[in-house]
């Protein structure tokens, strides 16, 4: 399993977990459609689910380190996955951030 942890670098808004959870809760719901369509046009049988966890530690500001853990089961295979979430890589677009990440994670994931 990868884990990373949530970070905030951006200036433009403070990442916390209201906003962070709104964001998650999407990404579930595109996940939700992903596997139905995965099972229409692939006869997948999965779901998965995004949570997000604090690590209890914070970094040197203070500022809490969260991690997302995405976990996932296909054809009766369980798939756990996590990853960092950086605002200046996803501010434009955080859930469609979030969905490449996991997918590029799931690869690894299911190359090793």
């Amino acid at each position: 399993m990868v884990v990373a942890v949530l970070r905030n670098e951006s200036k433009k808004a403070p990442l916390n977990v209201e906003r962070l959870q709104n964001i998650v809760d999407h990404f579930n719901g595109r996940l939700a459609g992903w596997y139905d369509h995965a099972n229409r046009d692939y006869d997948v049988n999965g779901n998965g689910e995004a949570k997000i966890l604090d690590s209890g530690e914070r970094f040197p500001n203070g500022e809490v380190i969260y991690t997302i853990i995405v976990k996932t089961i296909e054809n009766g295979t369980t798939r756990t996955v996590g990853f960092n979430f950086d605002l200046d890589n996803a501010t434009s677009a955080p859930i469609e951030w979030l969905f490449n990440v996991w997918m590029e994670e799931l690869m690894v994931e299911i190359n090793t």
